[in-house]
């Protein structure tokens, strides 16, 4: 009896092992999520993942807008980009159920990775792929470093990574010659929140779904004209979306232009700064840096991934092939065509990383077991890639998540302290020095003007800060600058009116009209020279 129930488990064990390897994987990213939820915002990209979280909180505590606020660059405080279908989930959760917002908003962002399980169930049925293509692409996806990482931030990137994979997912049946208006329709809706969310990642993506219509229909039919059905399905597939993401970006350009620092974050003002040069397309360097460093030797198993797709390419049926190729441009295409944005952003990989990932799984799943002669081999073979890509996540990521930020080692962290503990809670502050940078408004818990380095406009807010905080009281204006710099600090009129100015960390210093004295919160020991009045320190002076 007790040989017969091994053995089912055992026979359970082989005809599942791919589902069973992606739950392993799926607990251990679900971990480096929640492990270390409590973690601020601070390990990588703070500038991004605070200006999310940003959005998030004023949400919280003012309540949702459509034109949502951003209180960073000052007022009128609203600087849209996507429509914050991410930042209100969170939101929503940190409000109901009373969490930290840091740790709802990473935990949030692991959930929809994870739940990117169910289109690549989806996807893998509609194309009448072995069982386990799904389960295998979960678990190499899971165990990335650019998605265990980026998959545990405050960012948006797996939510438009979950709608594009699901609008994939209902894609396919716009191929039939006579598709369903309900797929016509999941379609239509996953894309609009795809677009609305994130228009980089799924953007190529429903480009090179609509020429793959095109190619399709002139294979099977030729010229001859498609059925009105199919005509009216593939209209409202790519007209609606199209049209309501145009609208939300005319809207969101629109309130961006209400303010002096905005209009120049229209998308017309950043055109030509998202797309990049010919010239930095032709650099090997940016190339070797972006295709090759950032994820193919990371996250695709380097040069063994490469030699399978290649294989894969030249040896699988026609079928495969196809899929595969298409994978490969999906890849490729939103590199190529928002190359400065990949050139500059490390974590915008992410946004198409997944799809060479489903190339190596279906070379792996369906062309090498052809070599292998052995099911078994396969089974090693996958636990060999995925081994892989958490060795590379523990030697690049993984100690990045294991930082410990405080007041005493972060200088975030102690300028918004004292922010919090000496300013009136529905003051304003500006900062200089550190471009447009959300982290102190973040977690100062402040509307903020953080006077950007460009267009001169760190000078017209110098020459009046309290100008650029609407009606709110203005509670501090912070410096991070140079120490050689404090004598021009002190040179202003308003600070020598007021000389209560103090050096609350290295290179960074605060002044708060009216405040005589701070000091480190109890339990803290820093330097003498910090939390002190520099017009009193003499130390300070010289």
């Amino acid at each position: 009896m007790k040989s017969i129930r091994q053995s089912k488990i055992f026979v359970y064990i082989q005809s599942n092992w791919a589902f069973l390897l992606a739950c392993f994987i799926a607990l251990i990213a679900a971990r480096a999520a929640v492990h270390h939820a409590m973690q601020p915002l601070l390990e990588l990209h703070a500038f991004r993942q605070t200006q999310t979280a940003l959005t998030s909180y004023w949400m919280i505590q003012e309540g949702w807008k459509l034109g949502y606020e951003t209180p960073v660059s000052g007022y009128p405080w609203t600087i849209p980009f996507e429509f914050p279908i991410y930042q209100t989930i969170v939101a929503f959760f940190s409000s109901v159920f009373h969490y930290s917002l840091d740790a709802t908003g990473r935990i949030v962002s692991i959930v929809f990775l994870l739940a990117c399980a169910w289109p690549a169930w989806l996807i893998t049925r509609k194309l009448s792929l072995k069982k386990e293509v799904a389960w295998v692409f979960c678990a190499l996806l899971w165990s990335s470093p650019i998605y265990i990482f980026w998959g545990r931030t405050f960012m948006i990137e797996t939510t438009a990574v979950f709608f594009t994979l699901v609008s994939i997912a209902y894609a396919i049946d716009l191929f039939k010659s006579s598709p369903s208006w309900r797929s016509t329709i999941l379609f239509a809706v996953f894309s609009i929140l795809g677009l609305l969310q994130k228009v980089t990642t799924i953007g190529p993506v429903l480009m090179v779904i609509g020429v793959l219509l095109v190619i399709n229909h002139f294979a099977t039919e030729g010229f001859k004209m498609p059925r009105w059905r199919k005509i009216a399905c593939v209209a409202v597939s790519f007209i609606v979306p199209l049209t309501i993401s145009l609208m939300w970006t005319n809207y969101t350009d629109v309130l961006k232009s209400h303010s002096m620092f905005g209009s120049n974050l229209t998308s017309k003002a950043l055109f030509e700064w998202n797309f990049g040069t010919l010239a930095q397309r032709l650099d090997i360097h940016n190339l070797k840096n972006i295709f090759w460093t950032r994820v193919i030797s990371n996250n695709a198993a380097s040069f063994v991934g490469v030699f399978i797709l290649i294989t894969s390419l030249i040896f699988a049926e026609r079928r495969i092939r196809s899929l595969i190729l298409i994978c490969l441009v999906m890849f490729i295409l939103p590199i190529f065509i928002f190359f400065n944005l990949h050139r500059a952003h490390n974590y915008y990989q992410s946004s198409c990383a997944l799809f060479l990932i489903a190339g190596l799984t279906i070379a792996v799943i369906s062309v090498v077991p052809a070599f292998l002669k052995n099911a078994q081999l396969v089974t090693f073979l996958v636990v060999f890639l995925v081994g892989y890509n958490l060795l590379c996540y523990h030697r690049t990521y993984e100690k990045l998540t294991h930082e410990i930020y405080s007041i005493t080692n972060d200088r975030t962290l102690a300028i918004s302290d004292v922010v919090q503990r000496y300013t009136p809670e529905n003051s304003g502050i500006v900062v200089f020095g550190d471009d447009w940078n959300s982290e102190i408004a973040y977690y100062s818990r402040r509307k903020s003007c953080t006077a950007p380095y460009q267009y001169n406009f760190s000078d017209s807010v110098w020459k009046s800060p309290a100008k650029f905080l609407g009606n709110l009281k203005l509670g501090a204006v912070v410096f991070v600058t140079n120490d050689s710099n404090i004598k021009s600090l002190m040179a202003r009129p308003d600070i020598q009116r007021d000389s209560c100015l103090y050096k609350v960390f290295y290179q960074s210093y605060i002044w708060l009209p009216g405040v005589r004295s701070i000091s480190p919160p109890v339990g803290y020991v820093t330097s003498p020279d910090l939390y002190s009045n520099v017009f009193k320190n003499q130390k300070i002076i010289q």
